[in-house]
């Protein structure tokens, strides 16, 4: 575990705020829901979760050992595989921030539990951690994203370009969105997804699709 002092660093953090890759916490309180994260960062390109800073961005601190601990135990057993992670404390001027760095992971897929013993998939997701589905664990094994969108019609493009300018979109939006039928809008987008291009999400409101 490395401890430095390297305040513009963390300032140049929060200036990030969160994405695809940087997750804030306060402080960690539950060893589950912290695993549901690590997961997500994990099954991606890997991240890191600095803890010590509020949703305000300010830099609030922390008890290292204790959110250590905490971080460790949800590594270790609540996550499936266990995910490796590594340590960064950040102490300037007496206040301690905790970076905690999750690698790309040659493990995937990870599960964390969840409070009732089950156990679900997650991936980071532009700034959020979404449920991921069976569909795109396919993509999981590829690193690289594919670039070359020649290939693609323009409806294919046109919805690749949507998603760059929000965060997800449903089938049925979507099929709105360029008048075309549900059908043919659901085949796209799964085609996509089986493609690389996309991720596939799935939760009470029904199918729906991010970059990946």
């Amino acid at each position: 575990m490395e401890t430095i002092d390297n305040h513009e660093l963390i300032e140049k953090y929060i200036l990030e705020g969160e994405h695809v890759m940087q997750d804030f916490k306060q402080q960690i309180t539950n060893a589950r829901k912290i695993a549901k994260t690590i997961v997500a960062f994990a099954n991606n390109k890997g991240g890191r979760i600095i803890i010590g800073v509020d949703d305000f961005g300010d830099i609030v601190g922390v008890d290292v050992e204790e959110e250590v601990f905490m971080v460790e135990e949800a590594a270790e057993h609540y996550c499936d595989p266990p995910v490796d992670v590594r340590f960064v404390i950040h102490e300037h001027e007496g206040i301690e921030v905790v970076e905690v760095n999750i690698p790309n992971s040659l493990r995937k897929p990870h599960a964390a539990q969840e409070m009732d013993g089950t156990w679900t998939m997650y991936i980071r997701s532009n700034d959020q951690c979404r449920i991921l589905t069976k569909t795109s664990l396919k993509s999981l094994s590829d690193d690289d994203e594919p670039t070359d969108e020649s290939k693609l019609d323009s409806k294919e493009r046109a919805l690749l370009q949507l998603l760059r300018k929000r965060n997800e979109i449903g089938i049925g939006e979507y099929a709105r969105h360029i008048n075309i039928s549900f059908r043919r809008a659901r085949r796209m987008m799964f085609d996509l997804t089986n493609k690389g291009y996309l991720l596939h999400h799935q939760d009470e409101r029904g199918d729906y699709f991010t970059l990946k």
